[in-house]
């Protein structure tokens, strides 16, 4: 199966045929969240179907590329599901690199259990092949001390190991956030993207991953984009897009991507 409109096409298929599919190092950007029952054979979890799709993902990836690993958390009754993890270290078995765990704050937390505290996050893994070609760290965190100087004088350490001053610096309005994302919860958040109008956490994310890890007119694979949200999002930040879900959501799929 050849791409006749490479990053405009919603390929309405099991996303593995699609994968296998595509030529090698052509995606810059992959945004993977996997349902909970994306990787079940007769209605059990498979670690074969997720390692075919693993190696998949790494052959599609370009040197550079970044892979956004967002994997819902698993918890039963007195147990915390361990399968996110052990796919990060296969992952990295196949020399995809861990550069990054990203926390969420979640829009509605789970109450708390009698062995355990609510659950308030989710846990998504940037994994990259090499060293990632495009990094854009969003500044958006507001400073406390904004407009103000520096306590200390700063200094440059020179080649020779001595060390000359720079001066205070001026604290800017905004400073890089953290690996810890909030949004705020229960209410719809809003985008300068989408003119100040409220927009989804799915669409959010989206939103910052696609800013932070890639440029404009690169390629961004969703291979689980099951609401379109990719589809929506991608040609808005002028990236090229590939949105793949199974056939029984494609109707819904292609009313969000419009």
């Amino acid at each position: 199966m050849l791409l006749s409109e490479p990053g405009k096409v919603i390929r309405c298929a099991d996303h593995l045929q699609v994968l296998l599919a595509l030529p090698a190092e052509t995606i810059d950007l992959i945004l993977a969240a996997p349902g909970k029952q994306e990787f079940f054979q007769k209605g059990r979890p498979s670690d074969y179907l997720f390692r075919r799709t693993a190696v998949e993902l790494l052959r599609v990836l370009k040197p550079g590329g970044v892979l956004v690993w967002h994997v819902p958390n698993e918890r039963g009754e007195a147990t915390f599901s361990t399968a996110q993890f052990r796919q990060v270290v296969y992952f990295q078995s196949i020399q995809l690199r861990l550069i990054d765990t990203i926390l969420v704050e979640k829009e509605r937390n789970t109450p708390p259990t009698p062995v355990r505290y609510g659950d308030a996050f989710e846990s998504m893994y940037i994994l990259a092949k090499g060293k990632p070609k495009t990094v854009h760290i969003l500044k958006d965190k507001p400073n406390k001390w904004a407009g103000t100087k520096t306590w200390g004088c700063l200094t440059k350490r020179e080649v020779n190991g001595t060390l000359t001053p720079k001066g205070r610096k001026t604290i800017q309005k905004f400073g890089a956030r953290t690996n810890v994302w909030h949004y705020g919860t229960v209410l719809p958040m809003e985008s300068e993207l989408f003119g100040g109008k409220a927009v989804s956490l799915s669409e959010r994310l989206a939103e910052d991953h696609i800013r932070t890890w890639s440029n404009e007119g690169d390629l961004v694979l969703a291979p689980f984009d099951k609401d379109g949200t990719v589809a929506k999002i991608a040609p808005l930040l002028e990236r090229r897009w590939l949105s793949l879900q199974n056939a029984a959501d494609c109707d819904g799929l292609r009313d969000n991507a419009g």
